[in-house]
């Protein structure tokens, strides 16, 4: 760190270089976070304006200062600065002077990085759920392009019952309908602004932590300043990636079904040549290694809030360095998050049923569950016995699938009644739920540059 402007520095020996290698990570992620803590900062200067304690040119001139950062943030920060808190103050004492040194007055780094985490986790939220909702559209909409394909559905690994591709692509989809109501409900539980926590015991001004709250998009602040800066915080973090873990355990099942499935031993999908490489040794070789890399990020994002966890989990109340370690984990998770849900309509476009080893799997027996049913059902009978009668037909070799002439229709969610304006409901409800916090959220912010204008 030496060398490096810091915002504590005077009077203290220079750190560690232990400490120096940790701040090199931080300030990566702190870029990241830039256009959120412009946002907080500007906020900031607005309820000190309010209070006296800026003027009203000292709140246009930072106002238009933060809004250029916010809009463009620079893509790295300069060598000599500790972290993006620095350098956002030094440009402020740079084009303000002394009206620039004092927006800190109220606030600590501690509610300042709570804030710019907390509203980097809502953005990314919404752009998250768009992803997630534009995903399972594009299962829905695959499905019902291969809707006649019927393969074997499995259990324990073994042939079952006749499905088809449609109903498969339909349980692929129904983990991210559960994604997108659980980051609703994310959204709800990060609606606390941390701005005006301090150091994690409130500010000795009176601060109109309300005021701040509004201008940022928040519904209210949050109530205990030493939890804001501390246990909300990870709880928050960890609650956005629990939700994300919902889409990776999804994921994860369609990747194992894909790559089983397009082995040479079943080949009932072919893989587009995108998604595959070649052997450096074998020339017949083509290897799945797209779907193989997203398995591995999968469980990476899978494996983010135990790792959140067992770095800041158990700490004291209040702000503990530790939880400085968490915020790449965090970006990180988000930016495997996203990429992953990216990849599924490109997946998807690459995905080529093969209708004649689909056919050749369906054998006699697989009928055999169907044929119990419908027996019991058109005579009258205990389905036990059906079911026994059915076995021995199976095991003496003169087992026949039944006709289906006289068929009772399957129940709602089946093979063929899959229920589609359900899911398209359902998808329309999630897409309006989304449109109406982005409408709130660009309202807000055009909130905060209209009072820092005036």
């Amino acid at each position: 760190m030496s060398g490096r402007r810091t915002l504590w520095g005077e009077g203290f020996s220079q750190p560690l270089a232990f400490l120096a290698d940790l701040e090199s990570e931080d300030r990566a992620a702190d870029r990241v976070l830039l256009a959120e803590d412009a946002r907080a900062t500007a906020a900031h200067a607005c309820v000190l304006a309010r209070l006296g304690a800026l003027t009203p040119e000292e709140r246009r001139a930072s106002g238009a200062l933060l809004r250029g950062i916010a809009r463009t943030p620079p893509v790295r920060l300069p060598d000599d600065v500790e972290d993006g808190p620095t350098w956002l103050e030094a440009r402020l004492v740079e084009t303000l002077g002394a009206g620039g040194a004092r927006i800190h007055l109220g606030r600590s780094r501690n509610d300042q990085a709570a804030t710019a985490l907390r509203l980097y986790e809502r953005r990314m939220l919404l752009v998250l759920h768009e992803r997630a909702r534009i995903a399972a559209e594009s299962f829905l909409a695959w499905g019902e392009r291969h809707a006649a394909v019927r393969l074997p559905g499995y259990t324990h690994g073994r042939a079952a019952m006749p499905s088809s591709w449609r109903q498969w692509a339909l349980a692929q989809a129904a983990p991210l309908l559960d994604a997108l109501e659980a980051l609703e409900g994310v959204d709800r539980r990060l609606d606390r602004c941390p701005l005006g926590a301090a150091a994690g015991f409130g500010s000795p001004l009176p601060l109109d932590r309300d005021y701040a709250a509004r201008l940022l998009g928040f519904s209210r602040p949050a109530l205990a300043p030493a939890d804001a800066v501390g246990g909300d915080r990870l709880r928050g973090a960890l609650a956005l990636l629990e939700a994300l873990g919902t889409c990776a355990l999804g994921l994860e099942s369609t990747l194992a079904d894909l790559l089983l499935w397009s082995s040479e031993s079943l080949g009932f999908v072919r893989l587009g040549a995108a998604l595959t490489t070649g052997s450096s040794l074998m020339p017949q070789k083509r290897n799945p290694d797209v779907l193989e890399l997203a398995r591995a990020r999968l469980r990476r994002l899978r494996a983010a809030p135990g790792l959140l966890t067992t770095l800041a989990g158990g700490l004291p109340g209040g702000y503990q360095r530790d939880l400085q370690l968490t915020k790449p984990v965090l970006i990180a998770a988000v930016d495997d998050a996203r990429a992953l849900l990216d990849l599924v309509p490109v997946l998807l476009a690459e995905l080529s049923p093969d209708e004649a080893a689909c056919a050749r799997a369906l054998t006699p027996e697989i009928e055999s569950a169907r044929a119990a049913c419908l027996r019991a059902w058109r005579e009258r009978r205990p389905f036990r016995d059906c079911y026994r009668e059915v076995h021995a037909e199976l095991a003496e070799g003169r087992f026949r699938p039944p006709v289906t002439d006289d068929d009772p229709g399957e129940a709602l969610g089946g093979v063929d009644r899959p229920e589609l304006d359900r899911w398209r409901e359902a998808l329309a409800a999630h897409r309006a739920w989304a449109e109406t916090r982005a409408r709130a959220q660009d309202e807000a912010e055009g909130s905060l540059w209209e009072d820092c204008e005036r």
